[in-house]
């Protein structure tokens, strides 16, 4: 079985952060720009999903109900949905929840909710990990949330299911990768927050033990180009400019 973990595209509150000041995280849209990288990532999981060692296989999408996420699924389907045939939304892939603080750089935080951000900052480097928003949830609770998704992906491994395509957001995408592969609680503090629309692969090998690939896809031309060239196969006629 694969997983393929895509983060949404650019979001407004990726290029303006106080945004989130006014807007619920869960109605921050794409951009502009978000909206076009999402198109491509469908243009490279369709070469992708196209290559002959897929051919044949049972393929589902899953998305957070936000809305970046389901425009960004909107948009990777304008170009796969011939190799997508079924999308399913489930909220435990949502965002982490950053509570009190969602849309406040430190000194906003610390002026506004100084107890508050005493205790958090407590909680530096690895120990981050478990530090709780006021309000909201530390990287362990969204971690805690996942990990009922992987057996809800383990029945489907059992009825044929062979890839899982995953829309969701950095942190969760993080929390995800930790949570399956069994990473100390460390592992996330040195981890990279993905770039927008990017693909990571998660596969199980012979003995079925996850394997991480690493990132396959983070946005260039000449990344759909390539697979396109594997796939032996041409862009659907709907695919966007």
């Amino acid at each position: 079985m694969q997983i393929l973990l895509v983060r949404h595209g650019e979001s407004l509150a990726n290029i303006d952060k106080s945004y989130e000041r006014e807007t619920p995280d869960c109605m921050i849209p794409l951009s502009e720009k978000g909206k076009l990288q999402a198109a491509d990532a469908g243009k490279f999981l369709f070469a992708f999903l196209s290559q002959a060692e897929h051919k044949g296989q049972k393929v589902r999408l899953w998305n957070s109900g936000y809305k970046r996420t389901r425009e960004t699924t909107h948009g990777i389907m304008r170009n796969s949905a011939s190799v997508i045939p079924e999308i399913v939304e489930d909220n435990r892939l949502r965002e982490q929840d950053h509570g009190l603080f969602d849309g406040l750089n430190d000194a906003q935080r610390e002026e506004m909710y100084p107890d508050y951000f005493r205790h958090f900052k407590k909680f530096t480097g690895d120990a981050r990990y478990f530090a709780k928003y006021p309000m909201g949830e530390s990287r362990a609770d969204v971690e805690g949330r996942i990990l009922p998704f992987f057996d809800k992906l383990k029945l489907e491994q059992e009825k044929g299911l062979n890839t899982a395509v995953i829309v969701t957001h950095g942190d969760t995408i993080k929390s995800f990768i930790k949570g399956l592969m069994n990473h100390p609680f460390e592992w996330g503090s040195h981890e990279l927050n993905p770039g927008n629309c990017s693909i990571r692969l998660l596969e199980t090998d012979e003995h079925g033990a996850w394997q991480d690939k690493g990132y396959i896809y983070s946005g260039k031309k000449e990344e759909i180009d390539s697979v396109l060239a594997k796939s032996g196969t041409s862009l659907p006629s709907l695919a966007m400019a």
